[in-house]
């Protein structure tokens, strides 16, 4: 009995470890599979996580060959500039991690192409990490079908067989009837009779007779015909809800940025183009499978403003309508923007459309040049900087386009002074420092004499004063002690009388 009970344990042990080991297996990732005609355009193929992931890396790591035109994912993904990996996260739940459009080859016979994709450094919400994936998508393209054609050998008048069975009899109706599909009309009440015309499901014909075979008469283009009555009714069919959705689902211009970044509900889109580009080539994917897309405008791009519409038309026909307004700039002339020698302001004189300057220098044998282009692809060559001689010397700066059909030259003419030159400048600028510095001791000595004069000027008119006050008569005693300890009150500026002033000024001043 116990035997029982420990081998029971035991086969529930491996129950449970085959499903985790099934659980850890199963995989987090699918593809969908697709089906094209040749030469059909695009088709896109999503890849799609079965549970909520934390993080991922998405990368497609086969393309089978073909050409891969954009990639698109959700606002939590960032794609690669090559368009094969996706880094991001969905923390909720089932969604697609990302999808990729390739352009449908052309093929003669029916071709299968796998597209392998790698998903790894995965995580669940809570941090956990789940093991690395791989997955192979299937696209079949099918060969357009060939029918070898077919010859046609003149009917033969056939005389009109004698009916072996009774003639039906029809009951005269007039009323509207509707085809419930597409169904064949004859000339005569069996299926061995010669077609005439058909009907596609819902579109209207006039019964004139219901047969006792299961015939109805009927009236088409003035005559009388007949369609088998299981394909008629008389109430008009409800024709399917056609899809309204004119929305665009990815938005790519190839090697180009449009701004905003695109977003459905956005239909204005600005961008600007060198000179030189004429074409964009540009992926647009509907939302809607059943919907056609058409771009106009991305061709023969003019300089100045390009309008480029996108046109997405649904199933209903609602049409919507995106437009990027392209500016392509003008033509740049070849040349430099910036020309700076060491040393000297050639940088502040330079302008890109002057191809001649002149400078002077000293004692220098080399000259550092910096010289840049208006074009990134453009190079910059600089000759004779080198090695300068005295008396005049030609520096050239080529500037040579990329492919080498436009080149455009500046020269430099630098003069070297010679070693007496440059002596007899030095002579000159010493002379002239020497005339400054006398000058300026001119100056130096009038002040200093101009403050000796004004000081022994004050210090006399001081002293005058004071011997004007010694017979004042009434002196107040703070003055008469003042005078002793030899200080002058500030009243005695305030007690001259008229009188004194006038003697004083006849007196006149003691220097």
């Amino acid at each position: 009995m116990i035997k029982k009970k420990i081998l029971k344990i035991i086969i529930i042990l491996i129950a449970l470890i085959l499903m985790m080991q099934i659980h850890s297996m199963a995989a987090v990732i699918v593809s969908t599979d697709k089906q094209v005609e040749t030469d059909s355009g695009t088709v896109t193929i999503s890849v799609t996580a079965k549970q909520s992931l934390g993080a991922y890396t998405l990368q497609l790591t086969d393309t089978a060959g073909l050409t891969l035109l954009s990639a698109s994912a959700g606002d939590n993904t960032e794609i690669s500039t090559d368009n094969k990996k996706m880094e991001g996260s969905y923390p909720k739940g089932t969604t697609s991690l990302g999808s990729f459009t390739f352009k449908v080859p052309s093929v003669t016979k029916d071709t299968k192409y796998n597209i392998k994709f790698s998903l790894t450094g995965m995580e669940t919400p809570d941090l956990k990490k789940l093991d690395d994936e791989t997955n192979t998508a299937v696209l079949t393209v099918k060969a357009k079908q060939t029918t070898p054609p077919t010859t046609t050998t003149p009917e033969t008048p056939t005389t009109p067989a004698t009916p072996t069975e009774p003639e039906p009899t029809f009951s005269s109706v007039n009323e509207t009837v509707y085809a419930t599909g597409t169904v064949n009309i004859r000339e005569g009440y069996n299926t061995s009779s010669k077609i005439i015309g058909s009907l596609k499901k819902g579109e209207e014909v006039t019964r004139t007779g219901v047969g006792s075979n299961g015939w109805s008469k009927v009236t088409y283009n003035g005559k009388t015909a007949y369609i088998s009555s299981s394909y008629l009714t008389k109430t008009k069919p409800v024709e399917e809800e056609k899809s309204n959705n004119a929305n665009l689902k990815s938005l790519v211009v190839e090697n180009q940025e449009i701004i905003p970044s695109f977003s459905t509900a956005t239909l204005a889109y600005t961008m600007q183009v060198t000179n030189d580009i004429t074409n964009l080539n540009i992926n647009a994917e509907a939302e809607d499978e059943k919907a056609t897309v058409s771009i106009q405008g991305n061709t023969d791009l003019k300089e100045g403003e390009n309008l480029v519409t996108i046109s997405v038309s649904a199933e209903d026909g609602t049409i919507k309508i995106y437009e990027i307004k392209v500016t392509k700039l003008p033509q740049t002339t070849l040349g430099l923007q910036s020309l700076m020698i060491k040393g000297t302001n050639i940088a502040n004189e330079f302008k890109p459309d002057i191809y001649e300057y002149e400078i002077q220098i000293e004692d220098l044998t080399k000259l550092e040049i910096e010289a840049e282009a208006n074009d990134e692809t453009a190079t910059v060559e600089i000759i004779g900087n080198e090695d300068l001689q005295e008396g005049e010397n030609i520096i050239t700066i080529m500037v040579s386009s990329q492919d080498d059909s436009e080149k455009v030259t500046y020269q430099i003419k630098v003069n070297k002074l010679a070693i007496n030159k440059i002596a007899e400048i030095q002579e000159d600028k010493m002379d002239s420092n020497i005339y400054m510095y006398i000058a300026i001791g001119v100056i130096v000595f009038i002040a200093l004499v101009i403050v000796i004069v004004y000081t022994i000027k004050h210090r006399n008119q001081e002293e005058y004063e004071e011997d004007n006050f010694e017979g004042f008569p009434g002196e107040l005693p703070e003055r008469q002690e003042e005078k002793q300890n030899g200080e002058k009150s500030k009243l005695d500026y305030f007690l001259d009388t008229k009188e004194d002033n006038d003697t004083n000024n006849r007196r006149g001043k003691h220097f």
